[in-house]
């Protein structure tokens, strides 16, 4: 290799570390630059301020020129220990802010309550599902017993009515037979005349109450038919409510499940990125620090050159 090349690859090598250098430290080593410079300045004024003494004795015009000068220092000190003062504030509302971000502790509390509130939804939709499901059974024990008391008077009703018709048809033929036995006696045609008359509007009435009788029974039945009809239509409607709002409510219990696996893996997540973020902190921790190092270097550096601006007076 060539003295040349040996030259290129150690500057190659020197401005690849000055890059990553500049990147990841450049706030600790402008701290540093600014802690050496207050240093190096502390240095260059106590040599000035002891070269100065003879003169303060040998020259009153050198004594006025070096008065100036430590004044423009002070001054100069003074505002730059505001800035820097300044900037440490900027500093410290940073770092504070990167703790409130990453506060572990409220990361927790947040993730802790959420999944709890959504745990109690999901109790109470799973209670709300319950009693859904426990209120359709008694809708359908509701409708037997309706079904069956209906049942019970219908049996009973048609049974009596049963009895009524049998009781009237025996009335029908007695008062038939009654007839006949009236439309052939000769013996007083006076008499049969007006008994035949008689028994054939008997006839004709109880023959119509017969029929009345057996109408009725039958619209009895229609009748019982229709309302078991509509007592089951009513129990279809109510179950099919009944489905369709467990089904609702099946969905967003679902949907809870789902919103708690979403912020466990979120909580796993922050945590992973806390973890990152902690590099973060204690960098902008050592920058503070650093920060207050400076400025405590620009106090001690103002304050001697006050002590030598007072010597002065």
């Amino acid at each position: 290799m060539t003295k040349n090349s040996l030259f290129l690859l150690v500057v190659l090598f020197v401005v690849g570390f000055g890059i990553w250098f500049t990147k990841f430290g450049q706030e600790l080593k402008r701290t540093q630059d600014l802690v050496t410079e207050s240093n190096d300045d502390t240095q260059r004024l106590l040599k000035r301020r002891t070269a100065a003494v003879p003169e303060v004795t040998a020259s009153t015009p050198a004594n006025s020129l070096q008065k100036d000068q430590l004044q423009q220092e002070v001054q100069g000190l003074s505002n730059q220990l505001l800035q820097e003062n300044q900037k440490l504030d900027t500093q410290k509302q940073y770092l504070d802010q990167l703790r409130e971000r990453n506060n572990p502790d409220r990361l927790e509390f947040n993730y802790n309550n959420q999944v709890s509130q959504a745990h109690e939804e999901i109790q109470y939709l799973t209670d709300t599902l319950n009693n859904e499901q426990f209120s359709e059974s008694r809708l359908q024990q509701e409708v037997q017993r309706l079904q069956s008391e209906q049942d019970v008077s219908l049996r009973f009703y048609n049974e009596q009515m049963d009895q009524n018709i049998l009781q009237q048809e025996a009335v029908v033929r007695k008062a038939q037979q009654d007839l006949q036995e009236w439309e052939l006696n000769y013996n007083d045609l006076t008499l049969r005349e007006q008994r035949v008359q008689e028994l054939r509007a008997q006839l004709v009435e109880q023959t119509q109450l017969l029929q009345d009788m057996k109408l009725q029974k039958l619209q009895l039945a229609a009748q019982s038919l229709e309302r078991t009809q509509q007592i089951q239509e009513q129990a279809r409607d109510v179950a099919s409510q009944n489905t369709a709002a467990r089904s609702e409510i099946q969905e967003e219990i679902a949907s809870l499940r789902d919103e708690i696996q979403r912020l466990e893996y979120s909580y796993r997540q922050t945590r992973f990125t806390q973890m990152s973020a902690q590099a973060q902190i204690q960098q902008a921790e050592r920058n503070l620090q650093g920060q207050e190092d400076v400025i405590r270097s620009i106090r001690e550096l103002l304050q001697e050159k006050q002590t030598q601006l007072n010597q002065l007076q």
